[in-house]
């Protein structure tokens, strides 16, 4: 629920029920390795991840991270 002005709940609150979700992000290309990186820095219990897009040459550029050449042909 998207709250606004005084109703809206603080930092605490919002840190206190981060903490007891589970978050899932599929698709670990342009869009989803940004929210990984930006949910990984949150108290969220966990995490889970999926992709079955091998890192080639041609989508590398998405990634927000350097990739590395040995990685491409890779599994993300």
């Amino acid at each position: 629920m998207l709250t606004t002005g005084l109703d809206a709940p603080d930092s605490t609150e919002i840190t206190r029920r981060l903490e007891l979700e589970k978050v899932a992000i599929i698709g670990l290309g342009g869009t989803g390795s940004y929210i990984l990186d930006l949910v990984a820095k949150t108290p969220v219990k966990e995490i889970h991840l999926f992709d079955a897009d091998a890192l080639l040459n041609h989508n590398a550029f998405r990634h927000p991270a350097r990739p590395r050449s040995r990685n491409f042909g890779r599994l993300r």
